[in-house]
Formats: structure tokens, sequence, C-alpha cells
């Protein structure tokens, strides 16, 4: 009998994995990985289950940020985990990806609770109108920039009303696209906060378009990955997209019977107008009702 478990691997090359899988303890345990377009898949058999277990460990000791998940299929349903885990809601926006990220997400059982929307941004105009990139950002920088691909994060996150959302744009291939060669794309994540970015410079003609668009999404899942993991502590890097005393609090999304009492009871700034409106409505229920009952017992009491 032997026990077989996984460890999936992102953000290493297929050498760089190979290097640190030979730092591996002498162990009856033996390894083997699949490279799925650079989400890797460890898996461990050994004999005893004590056996698999300890090469788990050492295999995320080694690999630390990297190994994204034991005994889970791919990233995407990692993500999906940790969205759920950490009460959390995504919101895409996709140029030259074209939906898979949100495909990919969608595909996981249990996305439909943490997945608000997908948005297929191909034209300058749907960036512009649906997603809200600025005109004057797609004049300066193009629909292929690092600020297109922010803003569209910025923009889907607000129309789908998610604490995260994702922009992706760049040139799929298989040729060059204005002025960047095929592989060059721009993917961005957004929270009520900050934005992060980041260029990936791929070989698009050797790689060819599928793999451009799939590393892209890859990349995004893996944005998402490691701020979840760090949640709530903020993930490094990022830029403020306003200063604290001019940024807008967003309304808390989390349930009533979780807030405190204040702000169940009583107006609040974090509430959002509409939670307002139902406190204040319900408190002049309350004052109209007590008042009819002064008056029935005013009436009862002084015939």
């Amino acid at each position: 009998m032997s026990f077989t478990r996984t460890v999936g691997v992102y953000g290493l090359t297929d050498s760089a994995l190979r290097k640190r899988l030979r730092e591996r303890s002498p162990s009856p345990a033996t390894t083997q990985y699949k490279n799925r377009d650079g989400d890797f898949r460890i898996t461990v058999t050994a004999d005893t289950q004590a056996d698999a277990d300890a090469t788990v460990e050492e295999l995320r000791a080694i690999l630390n940020v990297y190994a994204y998940g034991v005994d889970v299929p791919d990233l995407a349903t990692r993500v999906v985990q940790l969205l759920t885990e950490k009460e959390q809601t995504l919101a895409t926006a996709e140029s030259c990806t074209g939906g898979l990220l949100s495909a990919m997400v969608t595909a996981v059982p249990g996305a439909s609770a943490v997945f608000e929307c997908g948005v297929a941004a191909y034209s300058a105009a749907i960036k512009q109108r649906v997603v809200g990139v600025s005109a004057e950002t797609l004049r300066e920088h193009s629909t292929i920039s690092a600020q297109t691909a922010a803003e569209m994060a910025i923009g889907v996150r607000q129309l789908g009303n998610a604490r995260l959302g994702i922009g992706i744009t760049g040139a799929a291939g298989p040729s060059a696209s204005e002025g960047y060669p095929a592989g060059t794309v721009f993917v961005a994540m957004a929270d009520d906060r900050r934005v992060w970015h980041k260029q990936l410079n791929l070989d698009g003609e050797a790689l060819g378009r599928d793999k451009v668009r799939r590393a892209a999404a890859l990349q995004a899942l893996d944005l998402v990955r490691r701020y979840l993991e760090a949640y709530p502590t903020v993930a490094a890097g990022g830029e403020l997209l306003a200063t604290p005393a001019e940024e807008p609090l967003e309304p808390d999304l989390s349930p009533i019977s979780k807030r405190p009492w204040k702000r169940r009871l009583l107006p609040h700034k974090r509430n959002g107008l509409a939670e307002n409106f139902r406190i204040v409505s319900l408190w002049l229920i309350v004052l109209i009702f007590l008042i009819v009952l002064a008056g029935l017992l005013a009436m009862f009491l002084n015939p």
C-alpha cells in the first residue's frame, strides 16, 4: 500500500524547481512533478502516511512562498478556497485573455459565492464605457499599459461591488500590438485602497498566443493568492489609490450580526447610504409607535 499527496507550485521556472528539489534530504518518499504552463503539481509517494506527510512539509519549507497549496488540483482552486476562507470577493476585467481568467475561476465548484463578475473588455470603447478607464489614460498610455490595467482593476472592482478587482491587457500575439511585442502583458489587482501591477515580458513568438494568455491568467491568480495569504496584513508593494484623508470609506459588507452594536443601532459612515436609511427608518417607525402609544394612554387615563 502506498500513500500519495500533492503540492502545488507557481512562480518558479522548470530549472529553478528542479534545483530546489535537489536540496531535499534523503527520504523513502519519491517525488515527481508535472508542468502545466508554469502551474506545477508535485506528487509525493511513500509507503507510509508519516513519510508522505514529512516530505510534503519539507517541500513546503524548500519552496517557501511558491508552494501555493497541498492536495489541491490547481491554482484557481486554491484562490477560490482562499477567497472563501477570507470572506473576500473577486471581479475581473480582461482584454487579451478574453475571459480566460473568469473561466478558470468559475470552473471551480463554489466559485459562485466569491466571484461577482467578469468583463471581457476587449475594445477601447468598452474599457472606457463599462469598466471606467479614463479617456485621458487611453490617449496618453494606450490600451496596453500598466495604467490601463490598473484602471481596469479599479473600475471592475467597483462595477462588481467586489473586494478585489483584476485588470489584464496586453499583446497576446501572434504579432506586435500598439508598439509592444507579442507576449507583453500588464496585470493589475486592486482592493479598496491600493493597486498592484506587474508586467510580463514573454516570448510570444515562441510560446504562441494560447500560452501567453494562460500565463497572464495564472499570474493574475497568483497575485490574488499572495494577497489573500497575507490578508489582513497589507501585501508587499502596491500604490495607494488616494491619501487616507481623501479616500472614501466603502460600505461595511460584513453581516449585520457581526458588527459592533453602535453600527447596528445607529447611523455610521461605514454602513453606507442604504443601510443608514434603513436604520433611520426603523427608528422613525419606533418613534411614531411610541407617540401613538402615548396618545392612546393619555386618552385612556383622561377620558
